[in-house]
Protein backbone atom coordinates (compact mmCIF):
# COMPACT_ATOMS: atom_id res chain seq x y z
CA UNK A 1 0.00 0.00 0.00
CA UNK A 2 1.41 3.38 -1.01
CA UNK A 3 1.56 6.23 1.46
CA UNK A 4 0.61 9.74 0.32
CA UNK A 5 2.67 12.39 2.11
CA UNK A 6 1.22 15.74 3.13
CA UNK A 7 4.45 17.54 2.18
CA UNK A 8 3.40 18.07 -1.47
CA UNK A 9 6.04 15.70 -2.85
CA UNK A 10 3.35 13.70 -4.69
CA UNK A 11 2.93 16.60 -7.13
CA UNK A 12 6.63 17.49 -7.49
CA UNK A 13 8.03 17.31 -11.01
CA UNK A 14 11.36 17.18 -12.80
CA UNK A 15 12.47 17.72 -16.40
CA UNK A 16 13.39 14.59 -18.32
CA UNK A 17 15.33 14.58 -21.58
CA UNK A 18 15.30 11.71 -24.03
CA UNK A 19 17.81 11.40 -26.84
CA UNK A 20 16.75 9.22 -29.76
CA UNK A 21 18.39 8.17 -33.00
CA UNK A 22 16.59 7.65 -36.28
CA UNK A 23 15.82 4.01 -36.89
CA UNK A 24 13.52 3.84 -39.92
CA UNK A 25 10.63 5.45 -41.70
CA UNK A 26 7.24 3.77 -41.37
CA UNK A 27 4.39 3.77 -43.84
CA UNK A 28 2.79 7.24 -43.69
CA UNK A 29 -0.69 5.72 -43.86
CA UNK A 30 -0.15 3.48 -40.84
CA UNK A 31 0.17 6.30 -38.30
CA UNK A 32 -2.89 6.86 -36.12
CA UNK A 33 -3.26 9.08 -33.08
CA UNK A 34 -3.50 12.60 -31.77
CA UNK A 35 -0.58 14.88 -32.57
CA UNK A 36 0.74 17.00 -29.72
CA UNK A 37 3.09 19.66 -31.04
CA UNK A 38 6.20 20.86 -29.17
CA UNK A 39 5.98 24.07 -27.15
CA UNK A 40 8.29 27.06 -27.60
CA UNK A 41 9.27 26.90 -23.92
CA UNK A 42 8.57 24.78 -20.87
CA UNK A 43 9.38 27.40 -18.23
CA UNK A 44 11.38 30.64 -17.95
CA UNK A 45 14.72 28.80 -18.10
CA UNK A 46 13.93 26.10 -20.64
CA UNK A 47 13.26 28.06 -23.83
CA UNK A 48 14.13 27.32 -27.44
CA UNK A 49 16.94 29.87 -27.49
CA UNK A 50 18.52 28.85 -24.17
CA UNK A 51 18.48 25.15 -25.05
CA UNK A 52 19.76 25.66 -28.61
CA UNK A 53 22.62 27.76 -27.25
CA UNK A 54 23.70 24.81 -25.10
CA UNK A 55 23.03 22.07 -27.68
CA UNK A 56 25.00 23.84 -30.40
CA UNK A 57 27.96 24.64 -28.10
CA UNK A 58 31.20 22.70 -28.40
CA UNK A 59 30.44 19.90 -25.89
CA UNK A 60 26.94 20.03 -24.36
CA UNK A 61 26.74 16.39 -23.25
CA UNK A 62 28.32 14.81 -20.18
CA UNK A 63 28.70 11.46 -21.94
CA UNK A 64 30.43 10.34 -25.13
CA UNK A 65 28.07 11.32 -27.94
CA UNK A 66 28.41 12.70 -31.45
CA UNK A 67 25.08 13.82 -32.99
CA UNK A 68 23.99 12.21 -36.25
CA UNK A 69 21.51 13.43 -38.84
CA UNK A 70 17.88 12.94 -37.71
CA UNK A 71 18.77 12.53 -34.02
CA UNK A 72 16.05 13.88 -31.77
CA UNK A 73 15.90 15.30 -28.24
CA UNK A 74 12.64 15.63 -26.33
CA UNK A 75 12.41 17.50 -23.02
CA UNK A 76 9.30 17.05 -20.92
CA UNK A 77 8.09 17.67 -17.40
CA UNK A 78 7.32 14.50 -15.44
CA UNK A 79 6.01 13.70 -11.99
CA UNK A 80 8.61 12.27 -9.59
CA UNK A 81 6.22 9.57 -8.38
CA UNK A 82 3.75 7.32 -10.21
CA UNK A 83 0.10 8.30 -10.05
CA UNK A 84 -2.10 6.56 -7.51
CA UNK A 85 -5.51 5.40 -8.72
CA UNK A 86 -7.41 7.23 -6.00
CA UNK A 87 -5.27 10.44 -6.13
CA UNK A 88 -5.40 11.81 -9.70
CA UNK A 89 -3.17 14.71 -10.80
CA UNK A 90 -3.36 17.02 -13.81
CA UNK A 91 -1.95 15.46 -16.99
CA UNK A 92 1.30 17.00 -18.23
CA UNK A 93 1.45 16.79 -22.03
CA UNK A 94 3.66 19.74 -22.97
CA UNK A 95 7.19 19.18 -24.24
CA UNK A 96 9.89 20.92 -26.21
CA UNK A 97 11.91 19.10 -28.86
CA UNK A 98 14.89 19.51 -31.13
CA UNK A 99 16.16 17.70 -34.20
CA UNK A 100 19.66 17.44 -35.60
CA UNK A 101 19.77 18.43 -39.24
CA UNK A 102 22.48 19.80 -41.52
CA UNK A 103 25.09 19.54 -38.78
CA UNK A 104 23.25 21.50 -36.09
CA UNK A 105 20.38 21.27 -33.60
CA UNK A 106 17.17 23.16 -34.39
CA UNK A 107 13.73 23.45 -32.80
CA UNK A 108 11.12 21.06 -34.09
CA UNK A 109 10.06 17.48 -34.37
CA UNK A 110 9.87 14.81 -37.04
CA UNK A 111 6.65 13.48 -38.58
CA UNK A 112 5.09 10.61 -36.63
CA UNK A 113 6.09 8.12 -39.32
CA UNK A 114 9.79 8.60 -38.46
CA UNK A 115 10.66 5.88 -35.98
CA UNK A 116 13.33 6.77 -33.43
CA UNK A 117 15.00 4.52 -30.87
CA UNK A 118 15.84 5.93 -27.42
CA UNK A 119 19.59 5.95 -26.82
CA UNK A 120 20.01 8.03 -23.63
CA UNK A 121 17.71 9.38 -20.91
CA UNK A 122 18.46 11.83 -18.10
CA UNK A 123 17.27 14.64 -15.87
CA UNK A 124 17.88 18.33 -16.52
CA UNK A 125 19.50 20.46 -13.86
CA UNK A 126 18.22 24.02 -13.85
CA UNK A 127 18.91 26.97 -11.58
CA UNK A 128 15.60 26.47 -9.76
CA UNK A 129 15.50 22.69 -9.82
CA UNK A 130 18.76 21.02 -8.82
CA UNK A 131 18.03 17.34 -9.17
Amino acid sequence: MAVLNDDGSYTETYFKWTLSSSKEEANKNSVIGMIIYPQRQINEELTIDSILEVLNSSNPFDFNYEPKEKDFIKIEEKYKFIELDNHKRPVIMEYISFKFENGKWEFGSYPMYYIHQETEIGKIKTLHNNI
